[in-house]
């Protein structure tokens, strides 16, 4: 776990973090290109993903690299954005 911090007084911040959980996501669409199925804007929505997690002190478990791969490998195997 990260480490905590206590931001209000009464320690509410730490409090819901600690019982609620925190979670990161992003949502990106795919669309067929003209070379192929493109996600849009993928290396923007991967640092942002990133940025998020490092400001929350969590650990990412993989790399935006295999984070790359994996999403190209769904996407393929999925044949999203493909008629």
């Amino acid at each position: 776990m990260a480490s905590c911090f206590l931001a209000g007084s009464d320690g509410t911040d730490f409090v819901t973090w600690f019982i609620e959980g925190s979670a990161i996501f992003e949502v990106l669409g795919t669309y067929a290109g003209p070379r192929g199925t493109v996600a849009f804007r993928l290396d923007e929505h991967l640092k942002r993903l990133m940025k998020s997690a490092e400001f929350l002190g969590m650990e990412m478990a993989y790399s935006t690299e295999t984070l790359v791969e994996a999403i190209k490998t769904t996407v393929r195997e999925n044949r999203l954005g493909v008629d």
